[in-house]
């Protein structure tokens, strides 16, 4: 970034360093779900990546390499959705 007008050079490090930082995070939270995830496979309404974690009430949920609920971000999301009061098998 050197030779940007718009920063000096602290700014620019700290920017620099900022960006290596959310990288490191990125990748340590797509290491932690292919460590922890019980299956994978893509999304079957928008084909994104996705990584089933198991929780303490034993359901699976579907995260996305970055570690967002796919539910939250996911255009076909209330296709999936349950009706109110619904159990599963």
């Amino acid at each position: 970034m050197s030779g940007n007008p718009f920063f000096d050079t602290a700014q620019a490090q700290a920017l620099e360093d900022a960006l290596r930082q959310r990288d490191d995070c990125a990748t340590r939270i797509r290491e932690l779900l292919e460590r922890t995830a019980e299956a994978r496979r893509p999304c079957k309404a928008c084909s994104t990546e996705l990584f089933f974690v198991r929780h303490a009430n034993g359901k699976l949920t579907p995260y996305t390499s970055d570690g967002v609920n796919h539910f939250v971000n996911c255009p076909e999301a209330a296709r999936f959705k349950k009706p109110k009061g619904a159990t599963t098998a």
